[in-house]
């Protein structure tokens, strides 16, 4: 047998599973995501050097090189493992749960239509928007105002919203006048930079003024966290015009449809370590949408620039990533369906991963241990302190992951 553990959270958790495994006979065997030596620092102002921080590092290293296998999410953090801890790690990238996945034109429609006809719904007021756009006389000669064709469809349709429309004879139909939707998700902590992203937004509005080529953009960011406030704050200061910013805490089971819906993913994720990879933009691949993901030390082993997205370092960069993949959109913008396409041809299936990088190394662990009475008492009380362990020790640590 074999216990895995991930890391961050590990304190007290390594070293006890660790002693656990002494005790049972089994493999102690270690899931590198991150470090929680660097996630503390962020509490630190980003001192390493701090008292807290070194021990906590410290710790990490010695219980690391305890381990009797490692698993590591880059290569950048095998090859820092290996160099200055000593410890040797297979390279695991993450991927995409089977339930994140493109939607189809019917299931895209009703994902937007419940969001925006809901009271409670993230999109309740889009409607409002995209008629204040249209009935904006500067505004009737975009591409996003509805054709004759498609005003006819509406007249007659059973139901509609800003994104499509149910036909009388039951076909759900994407407008061709519709906004692009971009979406993101964080945790609204330091290391993630929406100051940067808002004045992106502001270049890009302006640019949407100029181009008519350009469509409107709903910007739907996810999650809850201590600076959205303060984002907010500033956002209603921003007075942008083409472009509309939404933030939703949505449930577990819409995140993955708004992101199999949406045409664009942003990812502001900048990492505490520099050397492990956003989860958030290996679901937004899974639904198949292009990325412009903010750059750090090893983020091109997910983001290949230009490929399946863009990568960016500063507000030009995000706001020209997206400009780029929005040109001509919904129907003549070919590289953002040619990146789409792309990504859905690459994408490999979780168990794929597994079974062809650690698969054998559990193999190996079932055939070598076995775990007599004692053994399993021990194993069930550390799975109920594990528990506690994870209410205790993920504090420390929630506030940046």
């Amino acid at each position: 047998q074999c216990v895995l553990v991930q890391n961050p959270p590990g304190l007290p958790a390594l070293i006890v599973v660790r002693i656990c495994c002494w005790l049972t006979g089994s493999r102690f065997i270690i899931d590198w995501h991150n470090f929680g030596y660097t996630l503390l620092a962020l509490r630190f102002g980003g001192r390493e050097s701090h008292l807290f921080v070194r021990i906590s590092k410290m710790y990490e290293k010695i219980v690391g090189r305890m381990s009797d296998e490692n698993i590591c999410v880059t290569s950048a953090m095998a090859k820092f493992l290996l160099s200055e801890w000593g410890i040797t790690a297979r390279v695991l990238h993450d991927q995409p749960p089977q339930h994140f996945k493109s939607l189809t034109e019917i299931e895209r429609y009703e994902v937007f239509h419940r969001l925006e006809t809901d009271p409670d719904g993230c999109l309740n007021d889009v409607r409002e928007w995209i008629f204040g756009l249209i009935a904006n006389t500067k505004q009737n000669q975009r591409n996003f105002n509805p054709d004759q064709k498609e005003l006819r469809d509406l007249r007659s349709a059973q139901e509609s919203n800003s994104f499509g429309y149910l036909s009388q004879d039951g076909q759900t139909t994407l407008r061709r006048a519709r906004p692009a939707v971009v979406v993101s998700s964080t945790s609204w902590t330091p290391d993630e930079d929406f100051n940067l992203f808002l004045k992106a937004a502001k270049k890009i509005d302006k640019k949407i003024g100029e181009d008519k080529s350009l469509p409107p953009i709903l910007f739907i960011i996810t999650g809850k966290g201590p600076l959205l406030p303060a984002f907010l704050e500033k956002l209603q200061q921003s007075k942008l015009r083409h472009i509309k910013i939404t933030t939703a805490w949505l449930k577990s089971e819409d995140y993955p449809k708004v992101l199999g819906a949406a045409d664009v993913g942003v990812s502001m994720h900048t990492s505490s370590s520099g050397l492990d990879l956003p989860m958030k933009v290996v679901d937004m691949f899974g639904c198949g949408l292009p990325v412009c993901a903010h750059g750090f030390k090893c983020v091109e082993e997910l983001v290949r620039n230009g490929e399946n997205g863009y990568i960016f370092y500063d507000a030009d960069g995000l706001a020209e990533g997206i400009i780029s993949l929005l040109s001509g959109f919904p129907h003549a913008n070919p590289k953002l369906h040619q990146m789409r396409a792309r990504i859905e041809k690459s994408r490999k299936s979780w168990n794929e991963n597994w079974n062809s990088v650690v698969r054998s190394m559990f193999c190996e662990s079932w055939g070598s241990a076995s775990t007599n009475l004692a053994g399993k008492l021990i194993m069930l009380v550390l799975g109920v302190f594990m528990v506690i362990a994870a209410k205790i020790s993920g504090s420390a640590y929630s506030k940046y992951t």
